[in-house]
């Protein structure tokens, strides 16, 4: 992965919280939405320590359940799930 992509992966969720919290957002409502997922300034802060933890080697993923858009690997806690493909998501 490439610097980068490494630098986005840390900082969009920073931005998105800061923006959140300038504009009195409580919840996004994510494309997938479903009754019960909305995207808290928590949720995002959780993704963003999930994608840091991958990245850095501290969390290993697990073989995805089947159920994720044809992604092969995946990592869930905290009530949140990341789907990627093992060939070009991590390397």
């Amino acid at each position: 992965m490439t610097i980068a992509a490494r630098w986005f992966i840390r900082m969009m969720p920073e931005r998105i919280k800061n923006y959140m919290k300038k504009n009195d957002i409580h919840f996004l409502f994510p494309g997938h939405y479903s009754g019960n997922n909305l995207e808290s300034p928590q949720r995002v802060t959780d993704i963003k320590n999930m994608c840091r933890e991958i990245l850095d080697g501290e969390r290993k993923p697990t073989t995805s359940n089947g159920n994720s858009g044809g992604m092969s690997m995946m990592v869930e806690d905290n009530g949140v799930r990341i789907n990627f493909s093992s060939q070009s998501g991590m390397k």
